[in-house]
């Protein structure tokens, strides 16, 4: 579809959805903390983890410390583009609906 044809809602959410998915790096998957129990010295700590399916099976990533921030913020922007392209979609389906072009 054209531009011109678009309506300013769908233009607005296509523009936000190709700013989001410019940033260069995102990730699809669920953050995890997980408090374990030192084998040394019996302290409990916090690990965490990316948790994500792939071909229907779903697999834990070990998020090394100092990477836990970065991670978040990959993981938020792939929502982000999601959120948008969910919204994108709901316009298409009202014109289904609707049975206009």
């Amino acid at each position: 579809m054209y531009k011109g044809k678009m309506q300013a809602k769908e233009r607005e959410i296509r523009s936000k959805l190709t700013k989001a998915a410019s940033y260069s790096e995102f990730v699809r998957g669920t953050i995890a903390i997980r408090n374990k129990k030192s084998m040394v010295n019996g302290k409990r700590y916090e690990t965490m983890y990316l948790v994500h399916i792939k071909k229907g099976e779903q697999r834990h990533i070990y998020i090394p410390r100092g990477w836990e921030e970065r991670v978040r913020k990959w993981v938020k922007k792939y929502r982000e583009m999601e959120r948008y392209m969910e919204e994108i979609s709901d316009i298409y389906l009202k014109k289904i609906k609707k049975r206009e072009e």
